[in-house]
């Protein structure tokens, strides 16, 4: 089935001028961001320790934020959080297993990518730390922890792929799914670039890993300058790098990533509404790696961001969250209406 396909804009939905640079102002986010409002708690899920963030009305739609790889909760960045708390929503945040304050694998040693794919590519087998299986497991041990019987999940990147996995294996558990930046993980699909220069060692200076982190965030961006906002970059990256850094779960939870293998043959059996959002100049996973995820899935619907590359830019965030609210808002409607009929 070829999904409804629509493109968006800055310019698409309404939206001050002056409140939209209220909003995205580092001086506005660096004295009230939402993550310093809110406690970090920790569930004891799968066996492991979870740290999350649990904001807004309990009793309103849940609405659960899964990160991309290596980032912490916080990656997903005060407007963003805020417009979809302004919006109504219940926002449950964590940190995926092996990054940001959750439990770490470092027994397990460092992951060498290259050798693993060299290894899958002569057809043998890798027994990995964990899987993206293991990650769904995450999701669901968490909302049982919450008590909640069902969510809407929202996932970038590689959190795309976890929330594509837990949809397609626990349909029960999800309202419906948005996927964001993210990918069917078919090797068809065209290779993202990587961002150029190598990460500091670990005990490098703290602002040697900001200025990295400061050079992959704009490169994630596809080095657009129209939207790129340095300062808030720079405060966003500072603040993550302060409440956890450490990079060595990131090429574990890559391997979890790759032996899971391609998700073209799930997808097929998502019945679950699906938001498939993507940005046009994506250098991590090109355009096609959405369009693909969403002419797999029957019920999707993709939007293409204009502007937006593999970063979370204050400037864009409007238009994303507009996105899902109209997304989560139409799976909300329809819902009452079955349950009305239903009655």
């Amino acid at each position: 089935m070829t999904p409804i396909k629509r493109a968006v804009t800055k310019s698409s939905i309404a939206c001050s001028a002056t409140m939209l640079l209220f909003i995205a102002s580092p001086a506005f986010c660096a004295e009230l961001d939402i993550f310093d409002q809110y406690p970090t708690r920790f569930a004891h899920v799968n066996d492991i320790s979870l740290a999350y963030q649990d904001m807004g009305n309990p009793q309103a739609v849940p609405v659960i934020l899964i990160m991309g790889l290596s980032m912490p909760l916080t990656y997903w960045g005060d407007p963003l959080v805020r417009n979809l708390l302004d919006h109504g929503y219940r926002v449950i945040l964590f940190d995926n297993r092996d990054a940001g304050l959750s439990e770490r694998f470092d027994h397990y040693g460092a992951a060498s990518i290259s050798e693993a794919i060299a290894l899958l590519q002569s057809g043998k087998k890798i027994l990995p730390p964990y899987t993206l299986a293991d990650m769904a497991g995450d999701v669901v041990g968490l909302m049982d922890h919450l008590g909640i019987e069902s969510a809407h999940l929202v996932g970038a990147s590689m959190g795309g792929m976890i929330g594509q996995v837990v949809t397609a294996s626990a349909p029960a558990r999800v309202r419906s799914l948005v996927s964001m930046m993210s990918s069917s993980g078919a090797a068809h699909l065209p290779a993202g670039t990587e961002p150029e220069g190598e990460r500091p060692p670990f005990t490098a200076p703290r602002e040697d890993h900001i200025a990295f982190g400061m050079a992959m965030w704009k490169a994630d961006g596809g080095n657009n300058s129209a939207v790129f906002d340095e300062d808030y970059a720079r405060m966003r990256i500072t603040k993550d790098y302060d409440r956890s850094h450490g990079w060595t779960g990131e090429g574990r939870q890559l391997l979890a990533v790759i032996t899971s293998g391609d998700r073209v043959e799930m997808l097929k059996t998502i019945a679950r509404p699906v938001l498939v959002l993507h940005g046009d100049i994506d250098p991590a996973l090109p355009l096609a790696h959405g369009e693909h995820t969403a002419s797999l899935i029957p019920a999707s619907i993709l939007v293409v961001v204009k502007d937006m590359g593999h970063s979370l830019e204050p400037a864009l965030m409007p238009v994303v969250t507009a996105a899902i609210k109209e997304h989560i808002d139409g799976v909300e409607a329809a819902a009452k209406i079955r349950g009305s009929v239903s009655n």
